[in-house]
């Protein structure tokens, strides 16, 4: 291996406390840091990748002795008391019981970038559960930590079956170092598919596969989990009271670097060989799995909304080999602008943000004819590519650029100038991981927040008319190019009112439902969901899809099991699939956020038998459910139970559903639950209203059965009845 390349950044006066081994897939860097963040010494040795055996694999033995031997170096220089590692979440390592068997391992740690054998991959996919579980869409290669170890299991199921742990990327050196081994939510939470973050549990796969005895338990990334082990203090001469913490996943290191400094409303997007955005404000139902869209977690367990794209791989794709490692010309990227000039996804074998594309990549315009050239269209490229990353995350206000990639000022200006109402700035710092890896050590100890330094980006002159339909350009052209149409196969489709030769008229029937939704006023945007039932499962709306831009190939058919073909689903998919499971009288499942039923439903009100309407839900009131957060399985729990024997109920703080034999039957009655809900609030503003008695309701529920509500009804024991007129000739 090459001598690891040395640092010197002395000039601070604090001392180094923290030694923070920060592990990329190219790179490894081992960091002696200040205990706010400041980086005194790096040293840094490319990641080494062996190609014998089964798996291309990371070369852990020659990387153990370069960690180990430098960090008793570093701690010659500096007075280090922590040890702290960081990583990427793209792999893991299964290791046996004994840290100093070798390098640990039970069996190699796989490299992610590899290609998966078609029968793993094809056998993995069923088991891999829904997009909570994963935390993504399944991404390229051999990419995520329980693939890998399926991987394992089946081509080495007797070597498989003697490992201890399988253990993070940071958790492994924290466990090498100290013997002890722990599991870590922002490692698990990043696409490792064995941790859905957004629930707080074990992804299925783990109990299916009999995993669960390999995954240790959980210790908070900033947690003291023991000390150097004194095989190693006496081998390499570490200090033997240095304290091991457990360890952070590299891009939730750089987050936790803002939020220790204050910042936590704001996207944090960190650059490198990936493009990584990260927000905790954005909702998790406009998680998009099928436009690079991630459910990472933070370091206290929360859900964090991301989406990620190799962006460095692309910049690399189109700069080639003659960079030069020269700055881009503003001149010749406003040039590139002018003449239309534009790098279009997915130059590499990642589809990041535009499905289907991924070796697609191709410029529109007049190419680029030199070095210089190139480097301004994939500086301009990244910038595009940035950009697109915050509008799915709805990243309206402040954003941190950081990494790599601001080594080119343009880089920045161009965000900036791309998205002029947002407020953009940039930390020039590109050890962010290093120095919020560092902050570790200190969590909940600090006396004030951490400091940190933040510079407006210089400002990328061009006319902003010009650039605007630019970006509008590009990313009508980078969407088409990853469009891939949705072939959904031909199935009978059996409604309680109708026959379906196939789901094209239904499907189409269903957008126009949807945006008869919007149009009535009973919904807004892209909240609300419907689905009906099918010969084999039922069709849903997929999340966070405007309606009118919806089409019918855009409907997402799911089996009653939980598995689906197309986008990924509604966040609210749970309750739709219990209700169409245990309701088998109704085929047709609305839900919507009406004003005045939510109002109602803020307050958990029930509508009451006030006016006699209220029985065209089957009883003599609408109730309201017990609040639950959206998407989880409690929040169809008790739907289920304020639907019992109900065509309709309201959602607690949330909206209201409405059930029915037809699609058009749902939106009627939805409508009609949004105009009761509206004449019940006003008739609370002269007081509560009175009810009307059971027995008169249950007149009422009997007429409405019998009939057609609209034509008179026709009461027992009278002659006065309406009739058909004879023809008259």
């Amino acid at each position: 291996m090459a001598e690891g390349r040395i640092f010197d950044r002395m000039g601070t006066a604090q001392s180094a406390t923290v030694a923070v081994l920060d592990v990329g897939k190219t790179n490894v860097k081992l960091n002696a840091v200040t205990a706010s963040g400041a980086i005194a010494e790096t040293l840094s040795v490319p990641n080494p990748v062996l190609t014998a055996g089964l798996w291309k694999h990371h070369d852990l033995i020659t990387l153990s002795d370069w960690v180990f031997d430098n960090l008793a170096g570093l701690a010659k220089r500096h007075p280090l008391e922590t040890f702290v590692s960081s990583g990427h979440g793209s792999g893991g390592v299964l290791v046996g019981s004994d840290p100093d068997d070798g390098d640990g391992t039970a069996l190699p740690m796989i490299d992610y970038e590899q290609p998966l054998p078609d029968h793993i991959r094809d056998r993995y996919t069923s088991l891999s559960g829904t997009f909570f579980d994963r935390g993504s869409a399944m991404m390229h290669a051999a990419t995520h930590q329980a693939r890998q170890m399926f991987w394992m299991q089946q081509a080495e199921p007797e070597a498989f079956a003697k490992a201890r742990w399988f253990l993070g990327v940071p958790q492994y050196w924290a466990w090498r170092l100290s013997g002890v081994a722990v599991s870590e939510t922002t490692v698990l939470g990043a696409q490792s598919h064995l941790w859905n973050v957004a629930e707080g549990r074990w992804s299925p796969i783990v109990a299916s596969q009999g995993w669960a005895h390999l995954l240790p338990p959980f210790a908070k990334a900033w947690q003291a989990i023991g000390t150097v082990r004194p095989a190693l203090v006496e081998r390499y001469g570490l200090p033997g009271g240095m304290t091991v913490l457990a360890g952070i996943h590299d891009s939730s290191a750089n987050f936790y670097r803002y939020q220790a400094a204050g910042f936590d409303e704001a996207t944090v997007v960190s650059t490198g060989t990936w493009i990584v955005a990260l927000s905790g404000r954005t909702p998790l139902g406009h998680l998009d799995e099928h436009r690079g869209m991630t459910c990472n977690s933070d370091v206290e367990g929360r859900p964090v909304g991301g989406v990620l794209t190799m962006g460095g791989r692309e910049f690399t794709h189109i700069v080639g080999k003659d960079d030069g490692h020269l700055n881009a010309d503003p001149a010749i990227i406003s040039r590139m602008i002018e003449q239309g000039t534009m790098a279009l996804p997915s130059f590499g074998d990642d589809d990041g943000l535009f499905p289907g594309s991924a070796g697609r990549g191709r410029f529109a315009g007049p190419p680029p004819k030199d070095a210089a050239e190139r480097k301004a269209v994939a500086v301009l490229y990244t910038a595009l590519l940035t950009v697109e990353c915050l509008d799915a995350l709805d990243s309206s206000g402040r954003v941190i650029l950081d990494g790599s990639f601001l080594r080119d000022p343009y880089y920045a200006a161009l965000v900036a100038a791309l998205r002029p109402r947002g407020d953009t700035v940039a930390n020039l710092d590109t050890y962010g991981v290093a120095s919020g890896t560092a902050l570790l050590a200190h969590h909940g100890a600090r006396p004030a927040r951490a400091a940190i330094s933040l510079q407006k980006p210089p400002v990328f002159n061009h006319p902003p008319a010009e650039l605007a339909a630019y970006l509008h350009r590009w990313q009508s052209l980078a969407r088409q190019s990853g469009r891939t149409p949705i072939s959904v196969p031909s199935r009978k489709v059996q409604l309680m009112s109708d026959t379906h030769t196939d789901t094209t008229a239904l499907r189409r029937e269903m957008v126009d439902i949807c945006r008869r939704m919007n149009s009535s006023g009973i919904n807004q945007g892209t909240a609300g969901n419907l689905s009906v039932r099918t010969e084999s499962g039922f069709l849903i709306t997929p999340s966070s899809l405007p309606y009118d831009t919806m089409t019918p190939d855009d409907l997402v058919e799911m089996d009653f099991d939980g598995t689906y073909v197309g986008r990924r689903p509604s966040s609210e998919w749970r309750f739709h699939r219990d209700i169409l499971k245990n309701r088998t009288d109704i085929n047709v499942v609305l839900h919507c956020h009406s004003i005045y039923a939510t109002t109602l439903a803020c307050h958990h009100k029930t509508i009451p038998s006030f006016h006699y309407m209220t029985g065209i839900a089957g009883g003599t009131t609408i109730r309201c459910a017990e609040y639950a957060t959206f998407g989880t399985q409690a929040l169809s729990d008790h739907a289920l139970v304020a639907l019992k024997d109900r065509l309709a109920c309201l959602l607690g703080q949330h909206g209201q559903i409405s059930l029915g034999k037809t699609l058009e039957s749902a939106l009627w009655l939805a409508i009609e639950i949004e105009t009761l809900s509206r004449m019940y609030v006003q008739a609370l503003t002269l007081g509560e209203p009175p009810v009307l008695p059971d027995d008169e309701m249950a007149r009422v529920i009997e007429q409405m059965r019998k009939m057609s509500y609209g034509h008179a009804p026709d009461a027992e024991g009278t002659n006065d009845v309406a009739r058909a007129r004879a023809s008259v000739r």
